[in-house]
């Protein structure tokens, strides 16, 4: 139960990459830096059968902490993002609240804005499922992260 748990909190691109009797080949292309968390596309091909997948990467630090969103992803992540920057981040609320998304892997990107406060902090998370912490971001880097998921959300999409 605990192993099928696990499974469950992968991408499918991860576990289409650790399928038996395959020969596979990842390439990561990087397209940029936010602070300290990485994004780069990731595909993963299956040289037997040249079946492959692309998927969004996400790395904190240096191999500390990764997040893999697969391609159908990545439409609910962008529309995700356009509202909280076109409406959420302009409003407030009477009492602490959060938003936030969560992709099958358990990547999540969101904020929080205190009671009766118009300021909205966003923050993300590599695995919501683990033990690892938030990561809040600044406006800067958090604007920064936005602009390389859409670029790199663009090549997994229409590639």
């Amino acid at each position: 139960m605990a192993q099928q748990q696990k499974e469950s909190r992968k991408s499918n691109t991860e576990m289409f990459s650790e399928n038996a009797g395959t020969l596979i080949e990842k390439q990561f292309m990087t397209i940029g830096t936010a602070g300290k968390v990485e994004v780069s596309v990731m595909k993963v091909k299956d040289l037997l059968t040249d079946v492959s997948y692309k998927a969004l990467r996400l790395e904190y630090g240096v191999g500390l902490r990764i997040a893999v969103l697969d391609s159908d992803e990545l439409e609910a992540l962008l529309y995700t993002i356009k509202k909280m920057n076109d409406e959420i981040f302009s409003s407030s609320r009477p009492v602490y609240t959060e938003v936030f998304f969560r992709s099958r892997s358990g990547f999540v990107l969101g904020a929080y804005c205190q009671a009766s406060s118009a300021y909205w902090a966003p923050f993300i998370k590599m695995d919501s499922w683990g033990d690892n912490g938030s990561i809040f971001l600044r406006p800067r880097k958090y604007k920064q992260l936005v602009t390389l998921i859409e670029r790199a959300a663009e090549i997994v999409l229409t590639e």
